[in-house]
């Protein structure tokens, strides 16, 4: 009879693990059950898409309805200035053209009548301008002048008020002996008779009419100067709108030549315009000879500053900060004793 073999003796020989694949889980089982019964659970539920290319566009309300936890976005909002033209400086208020004709006077080869009149013209600007600046340089010395020689005055005006006191104190020092024996008397108050107090009565009354009388021809003559001030006014204002009538009426101002309302705004002044004229020994026949000279850019700028499109105010690229001082504690100070 053969033994059997014991579940401990083994050959040696370890057995090879396999997985166990025949059987279903428990998961798998319960699936199958819902699936026997009719229940599907992988069945696909037929929707629409959510977004639809032939669509109408979603209206206003589904927008805010679907995005309202989004700030709503504001409108660009344009100044109302930007409407509205802007005002030139010249004195006339006819709008000013971007580029301005020029005249004969300013082509390379001119008429000579146009050029010599345009030449006496821009040398009496030219002496003008120097005679202005001589005066300014006259006042500004006679100005320093007035000052130095009023500061003189002061001083020697002290030093007399000085050496005065020194001589009063030196003649009350020098008092004669025995002037204190000669006793003062004082003028004994007497009363006014009746004749005097009429004649004091009658002065004053003529001092009080003379004072009168000249108040009035004063105010009289202020009166008068202001008719005179008012009628030169309206003749002013009656000229001005005459001129400006002719000066709209006409059509041969192409606004190369008119007077600047307003020269400085603040501290920023308009830049001068740059003188545009050749002297007679620069002249040439030829346009391939002419040197050229200007900037546009400058002259586009200045053209637009007067125009009123643009303010003559540099530009602060950043804000002014407040100046600090750094100081250390006393507390902290290391003091060294040498």
């Amino acid at each position: 009879m053969r033994k059997r073999t014991g579940d401990k003796t083994t050959d040696g020989v370890l057995p090879v693990k396999r997985q166990r694949t025949e059987y279903i889980t428990h998961k798998e089982l319960t699936r199958l059950k819902k699936v026997a019964d009719g229940h599907h659970e992988s069945t696909v539920a037929v929707v629409d898409a959510t977004y639809d290319v032939w669509a109408e566009p979603m209206s206003a309300e589904e927008e805010v309805e679907k995005f309202n936890f989004l700030p709503e976005a504001k409108p660009l909002k344009a100044p109302d200035t930007l409407r509205q033209q802007p005002i030139s400086l010249a004195a006339n208020g006819k709008a000013i053209p971007a580029v301005p004709k020029p005249k004969g006077g300013h082509s390379y080869n001119p008429d000579f009548a146009d050029y010599q009149d345009r030449l006496i013209t821009e040398s009496e600007k030219a002496v003008e301008a120097e005679r202005k600046r001589l005066e300014v340089i006259e006042e500004e010395r006679v100005r320093e002048e007035a000052r130095a020689k009023s500061a003189a005055e002061a001083d020697a005006a002290e030093a007399r008020a000085d050496m005065s006191e020194w001589e009063d104190d030196s003649a009350w020092e020098g008092l004669e002996s025995g002037g204190e024996e000669l006793g003062t008397k004082a003028k004994r108050a007497q009363r006014k008779t009746q004749a005097q107090r009429n004649k004091i009565k009658r002065r004053k009354e003529e001092e009080r009419k003379a004072k009168h009388d000249a108040a009035m021809k004063k105010k009289a003559a202020q009166v008068e100067q202001i008719k005179q001030l008012a009628e030169e006014v309206e003749e002013k204002e009656r000229q001005r709108a005459l001129e400006k009538a002719e000066m709209s009426d006409g059509s041969e101002d192409d606004g190369n030549d008119f007077e600047i309302r307003r020269r400085q705004l603040g501290k920023y002044k308009l830049p001068e315009k740059d003188l545009e004229l050749v002297l007679p020994d620069e002249l040439q026949d030829s346009l391939r000879l002419l040197k050229p000279e200007g900037s546009l850019l400058k002259d586009r700028y200045r053209n637009m500053l007067i125009q009123g499109k643009i303010e003559s105010r540099r530009h602060i690229p950043f804000h002014k900060e407040a100046k600090t001082t750094i100081t250390e504690k006393w507390s902290y100070k290391d003091f060294s004793m040498d």
